[in-house]
C-alpha cells in the first residue's frame, strides 16, 4: 500500500480525501498523540500516506488503539483482518464499509450470517465504548441471535381467567393497536452485557435512533430547528463533513473541548492565525508534523488548534450565514455548548484612521436600524443585530492594557463592496461626492465606527441562538477622506498575514491577544469569572496565571492547571506547585485537598504571592474527643419499687450521635 501511495501521489491522497467521514475519522485519529489538545496534522507525504491508511483499515485489523470500533474487538485481534501480509476476506469488507453501521448488516465471509451475528451485535445497535449483546472469545460462525428475533408473547386479551396480578409495575411498553411506539428504539445493551436488551417495537421501515444533542436529548442548546432531529445523518455539505448516530463519539471526541470559534473573510490569513492561536497557547506538534484543515476545503478553510475552532468566512452575509448554519449544528452535536464566537476582519473607518480596531457593539443597515432582514418564504423576518456586551468589554479591556488604538460603536453592514457602501469607484455610480458625503456624516452622528459586509448578519444569528459573540475589525482607511485603499497590494497582504510596519504589529498582535484574552477569561488565569474554580481565587493577582501578568504568557501553573482540564481534583490539589515543594492544596489553603467550588475553604488567611507560594497550610488531624465532664461516683438508686417496662414504655438503648456522619456526607 505504501509503494502504492507513493505511485500515485498526490492524487490518491486526493481520492481517499473526498469522503468526509474518512477526513474526519482521520483527524480524530491525528489528533491522538498531542494531549491535552489532541492535535496533530501532518505534512510529510509519506506519513500522510501511512497515517491515512491505518485511519481506513485499522479499525477492524487488531491494532491496540482502534479495536474499539468492533464489538468484542479486543478478543478476536489481528487475525479478523489480516492473514500473513494481506488482508482478510473480512478486511476486505471492512475497508469497504468504513463503519460497523455498514458493516454489520453485511453478510460475514463464509457464512450466511451478518457481520453482526457472527461478531456478537445481532441487532447492530452497538456503538463504540459500550458492551455487544453478546460477549464472545472467537467470531460464532453460526451466528448470534437478536432479541427482537424471538418471537413475542402475544399481547392479546386472554380470555382464560386471568393470573393474580403482579403486585409491582409492569415494565412493558403499552402501545396502541397498530401504532408504533413513541419511545426511541433502545440502542444501550444490558447492564451484565451477556442478555440481549429488547429493543422498542418498530414499524416495518422505521429510522434509525434520530441524532439529538448528547447534553440534552430532548432539545437543543444553540439550535433552533427540531427538523434535525428526525435525520439519521446531517450532512454538513459545505464543510466537508457529516454527523452521524455512529459518528457521535468522534464529533465528541474531535470538537466537544471546543471554546472559541473565530472566523474571518480570508483563508490565507485565517491559516496563518492559526499558527499563531498554536504558537501563543504553547499547543506543541511531533516532529515533522504541521497544521492542516478539516475537512474540504472546497467553500472553507477550517482548523481545530486546541480549543479554538477556525474557519474562513468568505465575502459578505451570505457566506458567512452558511457557516454559521453548519459551524452551529456541528458545535451543538459534539456537546460544545458554552463556545464564543468572534469575527476578526478588515473594515472601513468612518471618523477614525487606519489601524484603527472597532469592536461591533450593533451591526445596522443603511436606515440606521440595528436588524438584519432574513426572506423566509416570501416573508421578511427582521432580527435584533446585537454583539454580547461582556465579550467585548473584556476584549475592549485587553485593548486598553496593551495601549492599542480601539473603539466601540456601531457597524454599518452592507451589502456589496461599491454602491451598498456609497463608493465613487465603481462600475456603477449613481450619486454624487456631496451625497456620498452626507450619508457618512449621517453614519457618524449615528455611532456608526465602520462600514463592512457580515457583522450584521453575523451577530443577529448568534443573538438569535444566544450565542456569545464579538466583533473585531481593523480599519484600514478612513472613508472620510476618500474611497481608495491607497497602500500596496504587498503592503495590504503583510497587513493581513504579517507585521509589517509597526501599527500593523500592534494591530496583529491584539487581533491573536483579544481571542487569548478571552481564553483566559473562560480558563482561570487571574480573570475574574473564573477565580471560582480555585480555593480563595480572588486572593490572587492576575500574575499567578501570567507571566508578569502579561496576557499572552501562561505561567506554569495555568499551564498545570490547564492540562487539568481547569478542575480543583485531588489529584491536582495534592501536586506540587510548579518549581516548589508546596502543594497546591498547602498554597491555597486547602490542604486536606477536600474542597468543592462553592464552598470556604478550610484557610481564608492565605498569603498572596506571584511566582511560587512561600508558606504552607497544614491539613489538621482529628484529634481525640474530648471527655465529657464527671458525673462523679455513682450512687445506688434510691430503693423502692423498679416497675418493669410495659408495651407503651418500650426500652430504648442510647443510639449513636450522627454528626460525625453528617461531617463526613459534608465532606464527602
Amino acid at each position: 500500500h505504501e509503494k502504492a501511495w507513493e505511485k500515485d501521489g498526490k492524487g490518491n491522497h486526493e481520492n481517499r480525501s473526498h469522503s468526509s467521514s474518512f477526513r474526519l475519522e482521520r483527524h480524530r485519529q491525528q489528533q491522538q498523540p498531542s494531549p491535552p489538545h489532541r492535535f496533530i496534522m501532518i505534512s510529510a507525504p509519506k506519513l500522510v500516506a501511512v497515517v491515512a491508511v491505518s485511519a481506513v483499515v485499522a479499525p477492524a485489523f487488531g491494532y491496540e488503539k482502534f479495536l474499539a470500533q468492533i464489538p468484542n474487538g479486543e478478543n478476536f485481534g489481528k487475525k479478523l483482518g489480516h492473514s500473513g501480509d494481506g488482508y482478510t476476506e473480512f478486511g476486505k469488507l471492512w475497508k469497504e464499509c468504513g463503519s460497523w453501521a455498514t458493516a454489520c448488516k453485511k453478510t460475514f465471509p463464509g457464512t450466511s450470517q451478518t457481520c453482526g451475528a457472527v461478531l456478537g451485535d445481532p441487532c447492530c445497535k452497538w456503538s463504540a465504548g459500550g458492551k455487544p449483546d453478546f460477549e464472545l472469545k472467537e467470531p460464532n460462525m453460526s451466528g448470534t441471535k437478536c432479541a427482537a428475533e424471538t418471537p413475542a408473547p402475544s399481547t392479546a386479551p386472554s380470555t382464560a381467567p386471568s393470573a393474580k396480578p403482579s403486585s409491582g409495575p409492569s415494565t412493558a411498553p403499552t402501545t396502541a393497536p397498530g401504532k408504533p411506539t413513541s419511545a426511541p428504539v433502545t440502542t444501550a445493551p444490558s447492564k451484565n452485557g451477556t442478555t440481549p436488551a429488547t429493543p422498542a417495537p418498530t414499524t416495518p421501515g422505521s429510522k434509525a435512533p434520530p441524532l439529538s444533542s448528547p447534553t440534552h436529548p430532548d432539545g437543543f442548546h444553540h439550535v433552533a430547528n427540531s427538523n434535525i432531529r428526525d435525520l439519521d445523518t446531517d450532512v454538513l455539505y459545505h464543510l466537508g463533513l457529516s454527523c452521524s448516530s455512529e459518528q457521535k463519539q468522534q464529533i465528541q471526541e474531535l470538537f466537544g473541548d471546543v471554546k472559541f470559534f473565530v472566523t474571518g473573510g480570508s483563508s490565507d490569513r485565517m491559516t496563518k492565525f492559526a499558527k499563531t492561536i498554536a504558537e501563543e497557547l504553547k499547543i506543541a506538534t511531533p516532529f515533522g508534523y504541521s497544521l492542516t484543515p478539516i475537512g474540504s476545503t472546497a467553500r472553507y478553510t477550517i482548523f481545530k488548534v486546541g480549543p479554538v475552532l477556525i474557519a474562513n468566512h468568505g465575502m459578505g452575509m451570505p457566506s458567512v450565514s452558511i457557516l454559521l448554519h453548519e459551524v452551529t449544528k456541528l458545535l451543538e452535536y459534539a456537546g460544545a455548548n458554552d463556545a464564543v464566537y468572534i469575527r476578526m476582519g478588515t473594515s472601513g473607518g468612518v471618523g477614525v484612521e487606519a489601524g484603527t480596531v472597532v469592536l461591533t457593539s450593533e451591526g445596522v443597515n443603511s436606515q440606521m436600524e440595528s436588524v438584519h432582514e432574513v426572506a423566509v418564504l416570501g416573508n421578511i423576518v427582521k432580527r435584533p443585530s446585537i454583539c454580547d456586551k461582556q465579550v467585548t468589554e473584556e476584549i475592549a479591556a485587553a485593548a486598553q492594557e496593551l495601549g492599542l488604538p480601539y473603539a466601540i460603536g456601531k457597524t454599518l453592514t452592507c451589502d456589496d463592496f461599491y454602491e451598498g457602501q456609497g463608493r465613487l469607484d465603481g462600475a456603477i455610480c449613481e450619486y454624487s461626492l456631496e451625497d456620498k458625503m452626507a450619508f457618512l456624516r449621517t453614519c457618524a452622528d449615528n455611532g456608526v465606527k465602520n462600514i463592512e459586509m457580515e457583522a450584521r448578519g453575523f451577530a443577529a444569528f448568534c443573538h438569535k441562538l444566544h450565542i456569545p459573540v464579538a466583533v473585531i475589525c481593523v480599519t484600514i482607511l478612513n472613508r472620510l477622506n476618500g474611497d481608495q485603499v491607497t497602500s500596496s497590494h504587498s503592503t495590504l497582504k503583510g497587513f493581513e498575514e504579517r507585521p509589517a510596519t509597526p501599527f500593523i504589529m500592534k494591530t496583529t498582535t491584539f487581533l491573536s491577544v483579544a481571542v487569548l484574552a478571552i481564553v483566559s477569561v473562560q480558563s482561570v488565569y487571574g480573570m475574574e469569572k473564573y477565580l471560582e474554580e480555585l480555593p480563595n481565587g480572588k486572593t490572587f493577582a492576575k500574575s499567578l496565571g501570567h507571566v508578569g501578568g502579561e496576557t499572552s504568557k501562561l505561567s506554569d501553573f495555568a499551564k498545570a492547571f490547564q492540562a487539568a482540564q481547569l478542575t480543583w481534583s485531588t489529584k491536582f490539589c495534592e501536586a506540587n506547585f510548579p518549581g516548589s515543594d508546596i502543594k497546591n492544596g498547602e498554597a491555597f489553603g486547602d490542604p486536606c485537598c477536600k474542597w468543592k467550588k462553592g464552598d470556604a475553604p478550610q484557610y481564608t488567611d492565605v498569603k498572596a504571592f506571584d511566582t511560587k507560594p512561600t508558606e504552607k497550610k497544614t491539613c489538621a488531624a482529628p484529634g481525640p474527643a474530648t471527655p465529657g465532664p464527671s458525673a462523679g461516683p455513682t450512687q445506688a438508686p434510691a430503693p423502692g419499687p423498679n416497675p418493669a417496662p410495659g408495651p407503651s414504655t418500650p426500652v430504648v438503648s442510647p443510639q449513636p450521635s450522627n454528626e460525625k456522619c453528617k461531617s463526613k456526607k459534608k465532606d464527602y
